[in-house]
């Protein structure tokens, strides 16, 4: 199977989240996620 591109998006969602768009085969990853893990991360 060949192997195609994805196209990688940071953006403010709203949400801690991380999202894929199949047709645009494009992974957003919201900052909020990126923020969680860092409180996280720094909580311990």
């Amino acid at each position: 199977m060949p192997r195609r591109p994805l196209k990688l998006t940071f953006e403010e969602c709203g949400d801690i989240n991380a999202y894929f768009t199949p047709a645009e085969r494009q992974i957003t990853l919201c900052y909020e996620f990126f923020q969680f893990f860092d409180q996280l991360a720094r909580s311990e």
